[in-house]
């Protein structure tokens, strides 16, 4: 193949990436994704597609320095953000208002990286989806539920 395409979906680190993509074996994820920046030939780009939501969006800080040190190793690994719209109970309507600062100063940041997408666009959410307390009180219902039946913890405080 003249180009091949390897779009990895991942917007957060360790146990919150455990969670929020249930299945998941962060440590094996990162050491094949570390393998394959390290060995595959130029004619394969690997990109980063994050697809946040009131969990991951909190390991923000955390995860853009995964992906500062892949880029380290390869510079043109094009990075494109989303959001979660539903189910609506994991969308920006529960995320609390005292975690949106930090995370907005990270986006400003990620803003200035090269090879970025649609970050505007989670910006704007942030900045638009107003908190909803009783979303939140059927989020954290459904998260512990979750957590319960498949004998996890959740690896972050849902307050």
């Amino acid at each position: 193949f003249k180009k091949i395409r390897l779009q990895i979906s991942i917007e957060s680190t360790g146990k919150i990436a455990e969670f929020v993509r249930y299945g998941t074996d962060y440590n094996q994820l990162i050491k094949n994704v570390e393998y394959t920046i390290a060995n595959a030939p130029s004619n394969v780009l690997v990109s980063v597609s994050s697809a946040f939501n009131n969990i991951s969006i909190r390991d923000l800080p955390n995860f853009v320095k995964v992906v500062e040190g892949w880029r380290e190793k390869r510079p043109l690994i094009p990075w494109v953000f989303n959001y979660c719209i539903n189910p609506s109970i994991q969308s920006f309507y529960t995320l609390p208002d005292q975690y949106r600062e930090d995370i907005l100063q990270t986006i400003q940041y990620v803003k200035t990286l090269p090879h970025m997408g649609r970050v505007e666009v989670v910006e704007s959410a942030l900045l638009n989806y107003k908190f909803n307390p009783t979303m939140h009180k059927e989020m954290k219902h459904f998260m512990n539920q979750f957590a319960e039946r498949h004998n996890i913890e959740i690896p972050i405080c849902l307050d």
